[in-house]
């Protein structure tokens, strides 16, 4: 009898499954244009790794390739340079270049399974970083902030992250059929490219646990066309199997390319380090250099590459551009300025914020929707829902009130005789309502029964679930000792604060704040 042959070992080019339910995506992003497509004249145009300014792109033997890489400029030139991609395995997958020394990586499918160098100017070279996997992986890519890897391919349906040393730092099943992947370090997004008759690329928030966004499709794309994905300077580049060619697409998020960051500068940037000696390097700040409208933090991580097999360390670097009214040493800077930071907000005007004012729920819809689907989300021109919303192309407010109805967050303060809903949105939102809208839009349950922990509830029952709720994820002990003022507007502050904590945001704090 001959021996049975385990589907998830098979080294095949296509994730086509049996049984399985197609993915169905949290939300469509408004994203995804194509602002630029080539043919690569290749046989089987895979694996995808982009540099400053070019591009490479694996033509694996298994789909009737040369099995090298071969180098792209960006408008889709061949360079002349290709190197050899046969690593012992079935064929090589993936590929994803380290910014911080320009080398490339692939993913070995089959045989052991790692991923292996290359030297753009050179070749292979004999390192290798293997995590113990037993099962192929397809997609790849690269933190350059925490010089960590992440994988995954349809066979496990995860995502591995590990670091140089082979160590498996997370993961995570997500449940998607994996081709290709590219990180954001500058939002922490996650992309992959989906191998299926859809071919979504999902976009994952690597630090709330890999949670979905949403996804979105690329115009080409379709019946298991989906392959390698890479950040590069000039967007996100996808490789398309079915037609061999390269697409750069709109991924609505800027890729952190250029290493000069416009509010800080190290000198000196190179020189010679004596032996058990030291390098003094000198950062200057420069708050002219950040766009005037943004405030909030900023941050970055300086890396360094050296001749020596010695491991240096990652400087991170952060800087606050502050609001005019939140101070250093404002008991909530460090939770407004993160928020600001990652554009969730970007003030009340006149560069303020506004920390003590009240929160209207026009104001609070908005908010909530950029915290849930991201800053950079738009969503769909508003219908008329809400009687009371009015509709306006040059005020976008009704647009964000009628998508947190649609996530199912609010559904309205009052219906009319007639059925018609209102929204009051110039009510004032206060600390139990708040409550109830960030468990639902967090997708944290209300605790049931209650601990009756906090003892100004009276009136207030209604929202105890949720107000326990969020006390025990930490996002907030109350207005004191087992008092919560649920009956108190919440402030711009406050409401800072609950939204940087319950997204796990970053957030610094000056060693000089009291």
């Amino acid at each position: 009898m001959a021996p049975e042959v385990i589907a998830r070992q098979l080294p095949s080019l296509k994730g086509v499954t049996i049984n399985r339910p197609p993915h169905t995506p949290k939300q469509v992003l408004a994203v995804g244009d194509v602002l630029a497509s080539w043919p690569t004249g290749l046989a089987m145009a895979w694996g995808c790794g982009a540099t400053g300014d070019t591009v490479w792109v694996a033509n694996p033997a298994a789909g009737g390739g040369d099995d090298l890489d071969h180098e792209f400029t960006a408008t889709g030139t061949p360079t002349g340079r290709k190197w050899p991609a046969s690593f012992g395995g079935s064929w090589a997958a993936d590929l994803s270049v380290v910014d911080n020394n320009g080398m490339l990586w692939q993913i070995n499918v089959g045989g052991d399974n790692c991923i292996y160098e290359i030297d753009p100017a050179a070749g292979p070279t004999s390192n290798k970083i293997c995590w113990g996997a037993s099962t192929s992986e397809r997609g790849l890519a690269y933190d350059k902030d925490t010089d960590t890897f992440f994988v995954g391919g349809w066979n496990t349906y995860a995502i591995t992250r590990f670091d140089r040393t082979g160590t498996v730092l997370q993961s995570k099943n997500v449940g998607l059929s994996i081709s290709g992947l590219a990180y954001n370090p500058a939002t922490q997004h996650l992309f992959v490219m989906e191998n299926t008759a859809s071919d979504y690329v999902t976009v994952l928030d690597v630090a709330n646990d890999y949670a979905e966004i949403g996804s979105f499709t690329i115009a080409g794309f379709g019946n298991y066309s989906g392959a390698g994905l890479e950040f590069g300077c000039a967007g996100l580049w996808a490789m398309n199997q079915n037609d061999n060619q390269a697409y750069l697409v709109d991924a609505g998020e800027t890729y952190p390319c250029n290493p000069n960051l416009p509010w800080f500068v190290m000198t000196p940037t190179e020189g010679p380090v004596p032996s058990h000696g030291q390098l003094t390097i000198n950062g200057e700040f420069f708050p002219e250099g950040v766009a005037p409208a943004h405030f909030g933090l900023f941050r970055a991580v300086v890396n360094s590459s050296n001749d020596t097999p010695v491991g240096l360390p990652q400087i991170p670097v952060y800087f606050t551009k502050a609001f005019w009214d939140v101070p250093r040493g404002h008991w909530a800077d460090e939770f407004i300025h993160a928020l600001a930071g990652v554009r969730i907000t970007l003030g009340c005007g006149g560069g303020n914020f506004c920390p003590d004012n009240n929160v209207p729920r026009s104001d609070m819809a908005i908010l909530m929707v950029r915290a849930i689907h991201g800053p950079g989300f738009v969503p769909p021109p508003a219908v008329g829902i809400f009687v009371d919303v009015p509709i306006s192309d040059t005020d976008v407010t009704a647009d964000y009130i009628e998508q947190l109805y649609n996530d199912g967050i609010v559904a309205g303060c009052a219906v009319g005789g007639g059925g018609e809903r209102y929204y009051c949105p110039n009510d004032l939102v206060n600390r139990a309502q708040m409550a109830i809208f960030l468990c639902a839009g967090l997708g944290i349950p209300p605790v049931a029964p209650p601990a009756h922990y906090f003892l100004d509830i009276a009136g207030y029952e209604w929202a105890e679930g949720y107000i326990e709720a969020i006390f025990n994820e930490g996002i907030t002990a109350g207005c004191g000792s087992n008092i919560f003022c649920p009956g108190e507007n919440i402030t711009r502050a406050q409401l800072a604060v609950w939204l940087t904590v319950g997204l796990g945001l970053d957030t610094y704090r000056h060693p000089m704040n009291p």
